[in-house]
């Protein structure tokens, strides 16, 4: 996992390369790597408008929207620091949350579970490098969002997210952002 909130494209590709040479039985090309490792930060990176820049070039990944990671202010330097994301939408986080949860197979998590990546788990806070207090305020608005399916509660002083409704699925709250933001309003 790659953490660092200030970080060069050549750091971005050393960390790659060490990932896939402890964690996958196969040899795989060092200029892939570095290629896959450009090709990912110009995914989540929008771009700085350039009159000289060509159209490809130009063109923003959907991806770049969650400005997970920005240019720095030095040329191939970038930032990923943990921040508020008012512009993460709930449908997106839930989906993410719900998903965090069934592959685990759990019907209830901690928080805390969720905003720190521990073990080589994926954790929706870390990932996607919000705040704790904004994290914790978006997981109280997702109660909200589709009523009756989930709950925050205190159990033995650990915070707890509990799934209420057996049936819901992590494309479920997709359903709901996208059924929101097509009638007009922001989710």
């Amino acid at each position: 996992n790659f953490h660092k909130a200030d970080f060069s494209s050549l750091e971005a590709q050393t960390a790659l390369k060490d990932y896939v040479k402890d964690n996958i039985d196969t040899n795989v090309s060092i200029s892939t790597l570095k290629n896959d490792a450009l090709l990912v930060l110009r995914m989540y990176t929008q771009s700085k408008t350039n009159s000289k820049a060509s159209l490809e070039e130009s063109l923003d990944s959907p991806l770049s929207l969650l400005r997970l990671i920005n240019l720095g202010s030095i040329s191939k330097n970038y930032i990923s620091k943990p921040e508020t994301r008012p512009y993460l939408p709930l449908g997106v986080l839930g989906y993410a949350v719900l998903n965090v949860m069934n592959e685990r197979n759990l019907k209830s998590i901690p928080i805390e579970d969720l905003m720190y990546a521990n073990e080589g788990m994926v954790a929706p806070g870390a990932a996607f490098r919000i705040t704790e207090n904004d994290f914790v305020t978006k997981l109280e608005q997702l109660v909200n969002y589709i009523p009756g399916t989930i709950v925050i509660r205190e159990t033995a002083g650990i915070h707890q997210l509990y799934i209420l409704e057996e049936k819901l699925q992590p494309i479920d709250y997709l359903k709901r952002h996208y059924s929101i933001t097509s009638k007009g309003k922001v989710a």
